[in-house]
This record gives C-alpha cells, structure tokens and sequence, in this order.
C-alpha cells in the first residue's frame, strides 16, 4: 500500500484504518492472481546462490489448489 500511496494504519497484522478501502482491496485482489512459486523460487535463488543445488533432487513444484 505504501508504493500504491494508500494511507493506512496498521496494528499487528490488522489494518484498523485505510484511507482508501477500494484501492487496497484491488491491491489485495491482485495478490490472489500472483504466480506465488514462481516470485518466491525468484527470491529464494538471490538470498541463497545454492537454492538450485540444494533442491535439485528433491524440487518443490507449483500446484494450482481447487
């Protein structure tokens, strides 16, 4: 919300108030439609240059849960 310019505040992991209800539910809508494994594997592999190495035999594979 901060890089979207919605102002909040936030208590924990709860949000008592948001400026624009709207546009912070369209923000969390889009979160649902993200490619999640793929943006994590991404991030994985720059924190830990041996991810790849690590996870060779045993490689975590994305699934779509219905």
């Amino acid at each position: 919300m901060d890089a979207a310019g919605v102002r909040y505040v936030r208590q924990d992991n709860c949000f008592p108030w948001i400026a624009g209800w709207a546009k912070a539910q369209r923000l969390m809508d889009r979160q649902r439609s993200a490619h999640w494994p793929k943006s994590l594997d991404g991030i994985a592999r720059q924190l830990n240059p041996v991810h790849r190495e690590i996870f060779r035999k045993h490689p975590a594979t994305s699934f779509t849960a219905g």
